[in-house]
């Protein structure tokens, strides 16, 4: 997929209480705060707060809202928890949930964290269905394993979206980040920057994990096509820091030649760190977009001749996934061209932001002073382009 919008991001320092396991939010705020959207970061627009009538939902171009015969009860049902990046994508969903409270849409939300356990996301989608949910986003652990719960939740009635990562049934709706190509573009940028030739590592997600798999396949193919680059290992990071630095460690003394790094959002710190600790000289790699590897990627810059690339991949997603959800459910219809369906899985790819570079990264970094090191550079669709893609 080609980036098809460039962004500007606007950060705000958001604090929230972030729920586990339990049924509403425990302090959720009383005004949501703005959020960056994908394409600009105006405020949201207020919309009208009435019932149209009759005749089905009004355009979207009218500035006006359908409403539901009563607010819409919303399942939250998340795997693996205890990442910034996971925390912020909590937080995203919630904050969404409480201006569609405030609209009129959502009655509540019940949060669910699994960890990577499917058994126990399983039974909390199962718990959801009872409850009587009429949405459920899920950001499941597996892209098949949670097929039959979510259709089960289908056959009582209930939309069900899987955020973040994608599933296989045909029955549920994607939202998510194009990973495979995410990933791809990556890879094609490692592989240009070593003129195609060069021998490397791969630091990738949690085994078995539906977006790690995306990943991973993607970047298989594309190193096909550069048959001069040799992929000595691949070792899981786990999509977190301290993990990716104990693998990256425990694989140096077998390699004293590397050319390269490819790896995933969550890993690049903690290989700089493994690499650092070895005494070993920087390999070329690429990069993310925490702020933690921002401010050590200027001090590389600023100081050697460090170039890396990274890609964002906003949490926000899930807030994308309810504004949908939400339309879909009031009896909104998507434009023609918005879906893509492959074999007939249908999914809604959130569009990518313009990547951080050498050229960027400072003024960049100016935007996010008043955020921890932990913190992803976060969007997710304003209410105008959620609009937007429905006729």
């Amino acid at each position: 997929m080609k980036r098809i919008v460039s962004v500007v991001i606007c950060i705000a320092l958001l604090a929230f209480s972030l729920v586990a396991c339990a049924s509403e939010p425990a302090q959720a705020p009383a005004e949501p705060a703005e959020q960056p959207s994908a394409t600009q970061a105006p405020e949201p627009a207020e919309p009208a707060d009435t019932d149209t009538g009759a005749g089905g939902p009004p355009t979207m171009a009218s500035g006006e809202y359908a409403m539901p015969e009563k607010p819409f009860k919303v399942g939250f049902s998340n795997g693996m928890i205890g990442n910034g990046w996971r925390n912020e994508m909590t937080d995203d969903i919630i904050r969404l949930a409480e201006l569609y409270k405030e609209r009129g849409w959502v009655e509540s939300i019940n949060v669910q964290h699994a960890g990577v356990d499917n058994n126990a996301q399983i039974q909390h989608i199962r718990a959801m269905i009872q409850e009587g949910c009429d949405l459920i986003v899920c950001d499941p652990n597996s892209m098949d394993a949670m097929n039959p719960v979510m259709e089960e939740a289908v056959a009582a009635g209930i939309l069900v979206i899987s955020t973040d990562q994608g599933v296989t049934s045909t029955q549920v709706l994607n939202v998510k980040t194009d990973y495979a190509e995410w990933n791809a573009e990556l890879a094609r940028w490692l592989c240009d920057k070593l003129g195609g030739e060069g021998d490397i590592i791969m630091v990738s997600g949690i085994a078995g994990h539906s977006a790690n798999v995306e990943r991973v396949t993607a970047c298989m193919e594309v190193l096909e096509q550069y048959p001069g680059i040799n992929l000595l290992t691949e070792v899981n990071g786990n999509w977190d820091q301290s993990v990716a630095q104990q693998a990256v460690a425990s694989v140096l003394s077998s390699y004293p030649n590397i050319d390269g790094v490819l790896g995933q959002d969550g890993h690049m710190l903690g290989t700089i760190q493994a690499f650092e600790a070895a005494g070993r000289e920087l390999p070329l790699m690429s990069g993310e977009t925490m702020k933690g590897f921002l401010v050590k990627w200027q001090e590389l810059k600023d100081t050697s001749d460090f170039e890396t690339m990274g890609l964002l991949n906003p949490p926000g997603v899930s807030a994308t996934a309810l504004g949908i959800g939400c339309r879909l459910l009031l009896g909104y219809e998507f434009k023609d061209g918005v879906i893509t369906d492959a074999n007939g899985v249908r999914s809604y790819f959130q569009p990518f932001a313009e990547p951080i570079t050498n050229s960027n990264l400072d003024a960049y970094l100016e935007t996010l002073v008043a955020q921890s090191d932990a913190y992803y550079p976060d969007y997710y669709l304003s209410e105008e382009e959620l609009d937007a893609l429905f006729n």
